[in-house]
């Protein structure tokens, strides 16, 4: 049982570290300050997840072993699949900050291009005038 009840707490603990990566992608406005922020964020949060893992792999087996009552594995495996749905929903704001990564590069990818432009043409417009 105590086995269970520490699964539960590491299951719990793996939530509450994950949880900000389902925010994350709403969060940004765009700058590369708030995008770093959010890559030194995840990387702290995937270490320490790493950590939660490893311990969960390791109680993992002797708890299975000790062959539990329906009540605790429907509590242990309703942990899991909390996190499993927490996973899903972090994976879908992956994807929007994905999108709005795109539209931010493209945007600043179009804004170079006619700054380019605009300078080409100041300086083929200056010396077109010098000539004169």
């Amino acid at each position: 049982m105590e086995a269970a009840l520490e699964l539960i707490e590491t299951y719990e603990e793996l939530e509450r570290t994950y949880a900000p990566f389902v925010d994350d992608g709403r969060a940004w406005k765009g700058d590369l300050g708030g995008l770093e922020a959010i890559v030194s964020g995840r990387d702290r949060a995937l270490e320490r997840g790493a950590a939660l893992m490893a311990r969960v792999r390791e109680l993992w087996g002797p708890w299975e072993a000790s062959g539990p009552d329906a009540q605790t594995r429907a509590r242990v495996f309703g942990a899991r699949n909390r996190l499993v749905e927490l996973g899903l929903s972090a994976s879908k704001a992956d994807t929007t900050l994905l999108g709005k990564i795109r539209r931010r590069a493209d945007d600043l990818r179009r804004s170079a291009a006619d700054t380019t432009l605009r300078h080409k043409a100041s300086v083929a417009y200056r010396k077109g005038r010098a000539g004169l």
